[in-house]
């Protein structure tokens, strides 16, 4: 094991980008407690031309992002598979890059990728991978991965903290599997996703639908079958025709529950249809008022929508303050979360809005969470100048190179709060830092999925 510590070249970052006062650092608001912070760059490193961002369309090409003709080969190890690696079979000329916390989909079940991996080309190498598919195990062995998305913010890091544990301990890099599972299910109920595998990625569709379904409802809530339609611009309005509702329904269920009790049960040479229609009236009743109910607490506790609603405005803005970045850093409730930095601005563009998805499927179940469900503060965080003191603290910082898992180099910082990862190429060229904090996020901490895990009781294979 190599434990070197190295200096690192980061002329590709701007100065202003760690100097105050400077306003190559920009801040973007979402929503009172969320912040993005972009990171710009100075120029482009030459030795970029002969790496390539796994997921991106060769230059030129008219490719969709995840293509088959991508040029990198990722299937099962085996014709059994192997839920904790997965192969890369680079069949380029150039090198790749995979992105710790990239999902790939496909194979026997989607897997979320460990840590970042460079894999030459004409090479081939065992990645480190977990599932976040739990209920899936089929399909070809020799199906290819593709690239369907970024890993939401509370299990990425989660990750990266096992993951650079296992670095530190020089050990295979794994991830507590079942911890990632709980964190699943756990963001699955809170946004309300239904998947029969509880498959990450429909968690994050589910997410970006609800978002654009926002385009049409002012509010959260929206009920086809109700029977009167509240006005979406008057709460007190909407109050009271949730209320008449209510009383229709409760009236309703009162008149079924009498006609089921007075009712004969059906023999068995009759049909019972009549009845069973009674009981699916009435299992529909119960469920729109429990959503009533819901829609009225949340008005009465935090006006429409609920505290931390992002605007499709406020996301208008963040993807054109992405514009031209390299990176850019999240931050929730005054706390710094994780951030990701390329030494190539164009594979920022190209992973910034699953990124971006990452960050607000994880700020949806932290707002609407037991953990996060306190009123957020209005001031807000200076996220700029934290950002700032971030990038100070991991450009000067120590970077220690560990043994590599694939190709180039890669490298840890060594620093008592903060939590960094680096992989540079084979000329030491950077390409992507992950950032993040050594300690889990108090936004994260009441979630079954970060309590502390025991690296002895990782499964290893």
């Amino acid at each position: 094991m190599t434990t070197a510590s190295c200096a690192v070249n980061f002329d590709f970052l701007t100065s202003d980008s760690i100097v105050p006062g400077k306003a190559r650092v920009h801040e973007t608001r979402l929503a009172p407690g969320l912040e993005f912070a972009f990171v710009y760059p100075s120029s482009r490193p030459i030795a970029l031309d002969t790496v390539r961002l796994f997921g991106t369309p060769a230059s030129g090409s008219t490719s969709t992002p995840g293509a088959l003709d991508a040029g990198l080969v990722i299937e099962e190890v085996s014709t059994s598979g192997s839920v904790p690696y997965l192969l890369a079979r680079n069949e380029s000329g150039l090198d790749f890059l995979l992105l710790a916390g990239q999902i790939v989909k496909g194979g026997k079940q989607n897997r979320g990728i460990n840590l970042d991996v460079l894999v030459s080309a004409g090479a081939s190498t065992q990645i480190p991978v977990t599932c976040v598919e739990q209920g899936r195990w089929n399909g070809g062995p020799r199906t290819r991965f593709q690239h369907g998305g970024i890993e939401p913010l509370s299990v990425r890091t989660m990750k990266m903290r096992d993951a650079h544990a296992c670095r530190r301990a020089d050990r295979a890099v794994v991830a507590d599997q079942l911890a990632v599972w709980d964190e699943i299910m756990s963001m699955e109920r809170a946004v309300g996703a239904r998947s029969a595998s509880h498959d990450l990625l429909a968690t994050l569709s589910h997410s970006r639908s609800q978002r654009a379904s926002r385009a049409d409802a002012p509010t959260d809530f929206a009920d086809p079958g109700a029977r009167v339609e509240a006005p979406r611009t008057d709460l007190s309005q909407e109050l009271r025709a949730i209320e008449e509702e209510l009383r229709a329904l409760e009236e309703e269920v009162h008149r079924i529950t009498s006609a089921l009790a007075n009712a004969p049960i059906p023999g068995p040479d009759e049909s019972a249809s009549d009845r069973e229609a009674l009981l699916h009236r009435h299992g529909w009743c119960e469920r729109q008022a429990a959503r009533l109910r819901t829609r009225r607490t949340a008005i009465l506790r935090d006006g429409p929508g609920g505290p931390g609603v992002v605007s499709l405005e406020a996301i208008q803005a963040a993807d054109n303050a992405a514009q031209g970045a390299c990176g850019m850093l999240v931050f929730m409730r005054d706390e710094f979360i994780a951030g990701d930095v390329f030494a190539d601005p164009a594979w920022f563009q190209h992973v910034y809005h699953d990124l971006r998805d990452s960050a607000l499927l994880s700020w949806d179940v932290v707002r609407r969470t037991k953990a996060g469900a306190a009123r957020t503060r209005q001031h807000g965080c200076d996220a700029e100048a934290q950002a700032r003191g971030i990038m100070q603290e991991t450009v000067t910082g120590e970077w220690t190179e560990r043994r590599t898992v694939g190709h180039g180099t890669n490298l840890l910082l060594t620093h008592p709060t903060l939590d960094g990862a680096m992989i540079a190429g084979h000329d030491r060229t950077p390409l992507h830092m992950l950032l993040g904090t050594r300690a889990v996020p108090s936004v994260f901490s009441g979630s079954r999925g970060s309590r502390r895990r025991d690296l002895r009781n990782f499964p290893m294979e």
